[in-house]
């Protein structure tokens, strides 16, 4: 009885196949570790999140304890130049009518101390100027009048007219002096409140005036002919409206 005969495979054939079956089992091996391996990103992330987690926590905590509210500003008897400068700097355009009016009152009752500080936050921050020009009249009039230097050359229009009415309704020996940088003003508004200053001016402002006979607004030539009437006695209302 004949077998069939086994056929043996040749020593290279037996070595390659070795080396192939280490070969795939090193691959599946190096491949399973760096699946299971995290990367080092991974591994980081959760340490940085509870890290920022951490900071925001005691960032809040920090405010909470040592900074100031508001109403901690508001309800002090006196405030120091830093806590000063913060309730103008914040709360004088706040979008609450009543913390506005609160601030500037508060602001009002600090005296000569407070004159510097709101006159440094004046020059540096222009949308502030109007209202503390207001706390200024009420501590330090002079200082005011300072002030009004200063916005009375201002490029914004609206910031003029404010001078210009600040200045006429606060009357003061440079009431005039101030008003007169002004009497051609290139804005409306601004000669109106010039005009109705005249009499602060005094004889100067009818050279001006005069000028403004020719304005081709109608009402300030108006008030330009009751200007002049007041400091000449004269009447020029045939001025006002020159065509009929």
């Amino acid at each position: 009885m004949s077998y069939p005969r086994r056929t043996s495979r040749s020593s290279s054939d037996r070595g390659r196949s070795r080396y192939s079956s280490s070969h795939r089992r090193r691959s599946r091996s190096s491949s399973s570790r760096r699946r299971k391996r995290p990367s080092l990103v991974r591994r980081a992330a959760p340490i940085v999140g509870v890290s920022l987690v951490g900071l925001v926590v005691l960032f809040g905590l920090y405010n909470l304890i040592f900074s100031e509210s508001v109403e901690d500003l508001l309800n002090a008897d006196t405030l120091n130049s830093s806590q000063i400068r913060r309730l103008a700097t914040n709360y004088l355009l706040h979008k609450q009518i009543d913390l506005r009016e609160r601030a500037s009152r508060k602001l009002a009752t600090q005296g000569e101390a407070a004159v510097p500080v709101l006159q440094e936050v004046a020059m540096s921050n222009p949308e502030v100027r109007k209202p503390v020009l207001n706390i200024l009249m009420v501590l330090d009039v002079d200082a005011a009048f300072d002030q009004l230097e200063v916005m009375i050359e201002d490029e914004d229009a609206a910031i003029r007219v404010a001078a210009a009415s600040a200045a006429v309704s606060n009357p003061h020996p440079r009431s005039g002096e101030i008003l007169s940088k002004v009497l051609d003003d290139d804005d409306t508004g601004v000669r109106l409140m010039v005009i109705e200053g005249a009499r602060f001016i005094g004889r100067p402002a009818i050279e001006p005036l005069m000028h403004s006979l020719g304005d081709p607004n109608t009402t300030v030539r108006r008030h330009a002919a009751r200007a002049l009437r007041g400091l000449t006695g004269k009447d020029f209302s045939q001025h006002v409206n020159p065509g009929q």
